[in-house]
C-alpha cells in the first residue's frame, strides 16, 4: 500500500488558498492520499524539520541545509477596512498614510513584521499595533465591527470583498506582498509523490 503524502501549511495558506489545489490533486488520482496539517508557520516549520511532513507551504522559511525551497506564489498584502471607513473609497494606500495608522495585529509568527520592517526601512516610521489578535478570522471580525484596520493577505478576504462586508485597499508602489514558499527535504527531491504534488502546486 502506497504511503500517504504528509502536507503541512501555515494557517493563512491552509485555510484560504490550498484547499482547491488539494481537491484537484485528489481528482487527478496521480498520487497517494494526502494528509493535510494546518498550523502556525513556526509549528509547520518545526514539523518539517523534524521529519513529520513531506512537503510544507509557508509564509516564510529559514534556509536550512538539507531542504529545497522554491517560490510558490506572490501574494499581495492589502489594507482592510469596513465599508463606512474614511479610507474605504481609496483606490490605494500610500506608505506615509500607512505608517501613521494604528493597525490590528493578527497571528504571530507569519513574517508580516519582517515584511513591514523591510517596507518601511530600518528607522520607520512604522504603523502602531492597536491590538494583537490570534488569527486572520479574528482580525476580519474586528475590522467588520469597526474596531480598526489591518493588513492581511489578499486571498484571505476575497469572499468578504465580494459580498461587501470588507473593503481591501492595495498598497501603492512599491506595494506589499509575500513570497509564499514550497519546501521539502532534499532527500525527497526525486520521490515521485512529492515531485508530483509540488509540480501540481507550481504548474
Amino acid at each position: 500500500m502506497e504511503a500517504r503524502l504528509r502536507v503541512g501549511a501555515s494557517s493563512n495558506i491552509g485555510i484560504y488558498m490550498l484547499q482547491p489545489y488539494i481537491r484537484r490533486y485528489k481528482e487527478l488520482g496521480v498520487g497517494p492520499e494526502v494528509d493535510v496539517v494546518i498550523d502556525s508557520n513556526p509549528t509547520i516549520a518545526r514539523h518539517l524539520s523534524d521529519g513529520e511532513l513531506d512537503v510544507a507551504i509557508m509564509e516564510w522559511w529559514h534556509d536550512l541545509p538539507g531542504f529545497h525551497a522554491q517560490a510558490w506564489r506572490n501574494e499581495p498584502v492589502v489594507l482592510i477596512v469596513p465599508p463606512g471607513h474614511p479610507l474605504a473609497r481609496r483606490t490605494d494606500i500610500d506608505r506615509d498614510t500607512l505608517s501613521n495608522m494604528a493597525l490590528i495585529g493578527g497571528e504571530p509568527g507569519t513574517g508580516t513584521g519582517r515584511l513591514l520592517a523591510t517596507y518601511f526601512g530600518e528607522h520607520g516610521p512604522f504603523p502602531t499595533v492597536s491590538m494583537q489578535l490570534g488569527s486572520t478570522e479574528a482580525v476580519k471580525q474586528a475590522v467588520k465591527v469597526g474596531l480598526g484596520a489591518s493588513l492581511v493577505l489578499e486571498s484571505s478576504v476575497r469572499e468578504e470583498v465580494q459580498n461587501g462586508s470588507l473593503v481591501a485597499i492595495p498598497v501603492s508602489e512599491p506595494g506589499l506582498s509575500k513570497e509564499l514558499m514550497v519546501i521539502y527535504p532534499s532527500s525527497l527531491d526525486k520521490h515521485r509523490p512529492v515531485y508530483s504534488f509540488v509540480g501540481h502546486l507550481c504548474e
